[in-house]
C-alpha cells in the first residue's frame, strides 16, 4: 500500500505478469498511443532519423522514371513496380475485367495510389489531357510520356514517404526495447542498407510491406510491455492486416508474431480469463475483419479469387521460375534444401547489412531476448516469414531480405548500444565494430546512389536519340524494363520467342529476323536474367550473340555505355541497376 492507503499504481511500461509500485509522489508516466513516434517536444530525435532518411533516399529516387513513346517502354526500369500504368490497368480491369488480368498482388496498395492519383486524372480530365479512356497505348491520355512519367513520380513519393516513416518506426521499437541510442543505431542500419535504398525510390511493394509491418512490429512490443488492452489489439490486428493486404509475403510474419502476442496474453494469469480473451478475440476479430476489407472481398470477389488462384500455381505462373535466372534459384522440398533455403536468407542478409553488422545482429539477438522479452515478438516474425513463407515457395530473393534484416539490425543496435555504455574493452570493441558495419553500410549505399544517378542508360538514351530516325526499329532481348529512353516514333521489337507478344514479336526466328534486316537497332542490355559476366540477357542466346559482335549477321557495335562502380564490382542481387548498353547497327543501313 503507499503512504495514501490506496492500492499500488503499476507501471504501464512493466511487462505483462510483472506490474510494480510506483513510489508515492512519483508521477504517472506519459501515456502514449499505438500511433505515437515521439512527439517534438519530448523525443525530437525520431524526427531528426526521419529527415536523415528522407536526405538519404531522396537523390536518385525519379531512377528510370517512364519514358512511354511506345507500349513497350511504358514500365520504367523498377522491375515489378505497379505505379503509372500499373495503377491505371489495374482500376479499369476492376471496372471491365480482361482475360489477361495480372492479379499478382493484392488490390490494397493500388487503390492507395488510385486515390492519390484521383486529383491529377481530374486535372488532366479537366484540361483535355486525358480522353475516352481506352486500354492500349497511348490510353486516351494525350501526352502519355508526361503524364506517366508524373503518375510513376507521385506512386514513387509514396513509397519514399512509407520508407521514412520505416526508419522512424524502427528507431522507436529499439528506444522502446533498449533506449535511445540503440533506437538511433538500429534506425541508421536500417535506413543504410542498400535493398531499402533501392526499393525506398522505386514503386515496388517491398517497402509498402515493410512500412505496415513495422508499424505492427511496434505495436506489438508497446502490447507486450504495457499489456494488450482492446485499443492496442485493435491497432495491432489493423496493421499487420493492412500488411497482408499489401503484399501476401507478410502473411508467415504475422501469423506468427500475433500468434506469439496472443498466446502471451492468454498466459497471463494475474489477469481475468474474461479479460484475456476479450482482448484476444478483439486482435483476431480486428485482422480478419481489416483484411477483408483492405482486400477488397466484399467489392471484388473475382478479382480476390484469380489472386488466389496465381498464389495456389505460382510455379505455373512465376516468371522467375519459368525462366530460371541467377536471381531465383528453387531449392528442393528437402530438409537439404531448407538449409540451402536458410543459406540464401542469410547471403542476401550479408548483402543488405554487410558481414560485420550480420554477426554483430546475430550475437545481439542471442542476447537480447533475454534482456527484453518484448523483442522475441520480432524473432518470431523472423521466425514465421522463412517457415511460412520461404520454404513453401522453395526460393529467396534479395527483397525477402528486408524484414529479417531490419530485425537483425535492430539487435545488432542493442549489442553495440550495450557494448558503448560499457567502459574499457567492451566500449573499445563496439566502437570498432560500430565504425566497420557503418563504413561497409556507407560505402554500399554510396555505390548504389552513384549508380542509380549515373545509369549508363541514360547516356544510351541520349546517342540513340541523336542518331535514330523517325520510323527506325529496335530490336532487343530480355526484359522491357532494361530499355534506354526510345525515342518517339522509334519502335522497339522483342526479339526474344519466350517472351514477345504475338502483335510485337519479329515474324521469324530472331537470328533470321536479323539477317533479313527487320530492325535497325540491335540493343544488348543484360537484365534479372542476365549470364554471369552481365553482357548479356539470357534471352539473347550465346550464340547469336557471338554472332553479332563478329559481324556475321550483318551488324556491328557502334556505341558501348558503362558506368564503372565507385568500389570495383557489380551490385549483388540488382543487375537492373545500371546495366552496361551495347549498341549494334546494320551495316547496309548506313
Amino acid at each position: 500500500m503507499n503512504q495514501a492507503g490506496a492500492p499500488p499504481t503499476p507501471l504501464i511500461d512493466a511487462r505483462p505478469g510483472e506490474a510494480r509500485e510506483r513510489p508515492a509522489g512519483t508521477p504517472a508516466p506519459a501515456r502514449r498511443g499505438w500511433w505515437s513516434l515521439g512527439r517534438p517536444g519530448r523525443d525530437g530525435l525520431a524526427w531528426l532519423v526521419a529527415l536523415a532518411a528522407f536526405l538519404a533516399y531522396a537523390p536518385a529516387f525519379w531512377w528510370g522514371l517512364p519514358f512511354a513513346t511506345s507500349a513497350q517502354t511504358v514500365h520504367g526500369w523498377d522491375v515489378d513496380g505497379i505505379a503509372g500504368i500499373g495503377v491505371l490497368s489495374e482500376v479499369h480491369n476492376l471496372l471491365r475485367p480482361t482475360p489477361d488480368w495480372y492479379t499478382a498482388y493484392p488490390v490494397l496498395h493500388y487503390l492507395l495510389l488510385a486515390t492519390v492519383y484521383g486529383p491529377y486524372m481530374v486535372w488532366l480530365k479537366l484540361s483535355g489531357g486525358l480522353h475516352a479512356v481506352a486500354a492500349s497505348y497511348p490510353y486516351g491520355l494525350t501526352d502519355p510520356v508526361t503524364t506517366l512519367r508524373v503518375l510513376a513520380l507521385l506512386g514513387r513519393l509514396v513509397t519514399l514517404g512509407m520508407a521514412v516513416g520505416t526508419v522512424a518506426a524502427i528507431y522507436v521499437i529499439g528506444r522502446e526495447l533498449w533506449g535511445r541510442m540503440a533506437g538511433v543505431l538500429g534506425a541508421l542500419f536500417v535506413m543504410l542498407m542498400a535493398p531499402m535504398l533501392y526499393y525506398a525510390r522505386t514503386s515496388n511493394l517491398d517497402v509498402p510491406v515493410l512500412f505496415w509491418s513495422a508499424l505492427a512490429a511496434l505495436a506489438a512490443v508497446r502490447a507486450l510491455r504495457q499489456g494488450l488492452t482492446i485499443r492496442r489489439a485493435l491497432a495491432l490486428g489493423a496493421l499487420a492486416a493492412l500488411a497482408l493486404a499489401t503484399k501476401d509475403q507478410a502473411y508467415g510474419a504475422w501469423v506468427a508474431g500475433v500468434g506469439y502476442v496472443a498466446l502471451v496474453r492468454l498466459r497471463e494469469r494475474e489477469v481475468p480469463r474474461a479479460a484475456r480473451w476479450r482482448s484476444v478475440l478483439a486482435l483476431c476479430g480486428s485482422a480478419t475483419a481489416v483484411y477483408v476489407v483492405a482486400s477488397g472481398i466484399p467489392f471484388f470477389p473475382g478479382r480476390f479469387i484469380s489472386h488466389v488462384h496465381f498464389l495456389l500455381d505460382f510455379k505455373g505462373e512465376f516468371f522467375n521460375l519459368i525462366h530460371a535466372n541467377t536471381l531465383t534459384v528453387l531449392r528442393p522440398a528437402t530438409a537439404l534444401g531448407g538449409l540451402q533455403l536458410l543459406g540464401d536468407l542469410v547471403a542476401a542478409c550479408a548483402a543488405a547489412l554487410g558481414p560485420v553488422l550480420l554477426a554483430a545482429g546475430i550475437l545481439g539477438l542471442a542476447v537480447g531476448l533475454r534482456r527484453a522479452p518484448a523483442s522475441r515478438v520480432l524473432a518470431w516474425a523472423v521466425v514465421g516469414f522463412f517457415a511460412l513463407v520461404l520454404v513453401p515457395v522453395h526460393h529467396m530473393q534479395y527483397r525477402y531480405a528486408l524484414l529479417p534484416a531490419a530485425v537483425l539490425a535492430l539487435f545488432g543496435a542493442y549489442l553495440l548500444a550495450a557494448g558503448l555504455k560499457r567502459g574499457g574493452a567492451a566500449r573499445a570493441l563496439a566502437a570498432v565494430v560500430l565504425v566497420l558495419g557503418l563504413g561497409w553500410e556507407v560505402v554500399a549505399a554510396s555505390d548504389l546512389t552513384y549508380q542509380m544517378l549515373f545509369d549508363a542508360r541514360y547516356a544510351a538514351g541520349d546517342w540513340l536519340a541523336s542518331h535514330a530516325r523517325g520510323g527506325d526499329r529496335v530490336g532487343y532481348f530480355g526484359a522491357e524494363h532494361q530499355l534506354p529512353h526510345i525515342p518517339p516514333g522509334v519502335t522497339p521489337v522483342q526479339l526474344s520467342p519466350e517472351m514477345a507478344p504475338a502483335a510485337n514479336a519479329a515474324a521469324s526466328p530472331p537470328e533470321a529476323a536479323l539477317r533479313s534486316g527487320a530492325v535497325r537497332w540491335v540493343l544488348v542490355v543484360p537484365d534479372y536474367s542476365s549470364d554471369a559476366a552481365r553482357d548479356r540477357s539470357l534471352f539473347l542466346p550465346a550464340a547469336t550473340y557471338a554472332a553479332l559482335r563478329d559481324g556475321s549477321l550483318g551488324y556491328r557495335r557502334v556505341a558501348r555505355f558503362a558506368t564503372p562502380s565507385l568500389i570495383g564490382r557489380p551490385l549483388p542481387y540488382l543487375p537492373y541497376v545500371n546495366p552496361r548498353v551495347q549498341v549494334f547497327e546494320r551495316v547496309s543501313a548506313r
